[in-house]
C-alpha cells in the first residue's frame, strides 16, 4: 500500500534525521518520487532544518553554572525517554514534540551539579 501525503508529512523529520526504519524509508522515497507537492514540502523543511541548525551552532555553551539544575534533569530524563522510544521502534518523545530539538543537540553527556 502506498504511502499517503498526509503520513509521508508526519515523517518528515525522521526521514531527514535517519530515524525511520529500512521500510518506512523505502516507503517515504517512493511516495516523494511521484509527489511534487510533498517533495516541495521535503525541500523546505530540509532548509529550515539547516537554519536551524546553523543558529543553533552560533550560540555559545552555557558555563556549568549559568544552567539550572532543574532544566538538566529535564533534559536527562527526556533523553531518557527518547531512547526508551527508539528502543520501542519510536523515534522521538510522541508525548513533546516540541521538545525534539533538545533531545537531538543535547548529545554531550550532562552533569547535574558539575559546576566548581
Amino acid at each position: 500500500m502506498m504511502m499517503t501525503c498526509c503520513e509521508a508529512r508526519e515523517f518528515l523529520a525522521e526521514y531527514l534525521t535517519g530515524a525511520m526504519s529500512a521500510i518506512e524509508r523505502e516507503e517515504f522515497e517512493r511516495h516523494i518520487a511521484i509527489c511534487d507537492e510533498c517533495t516541495q514540502r521535503l525541500r523546505a523543511t530540509n532548509q529550515a532544518w539547516h537554519v536551524a541548525l546553523k543558529s543553533v551552532a552560533r550560540i555559545p555553551d552555557p558555563l556549568a553554572d549559568e544552567v539550572p539544575d532543574s532544566l538538566l534533569r529535564a533534559i536527562l530524563h527526556l533523553q531518557a525517554r527518547m531512547n526508551s522510544n527508539t528502543s520501542r521502534g519510536l523515534p522521538i518523545d510522541r508525548d513533546n514534540p516540541c521538545l525534539i530539538p533538545a533531545g537531538l543537540f543535547s548529545e554531550v553527556p550532562i552533569r547535574i551539579g558539575s559546576a566548581g
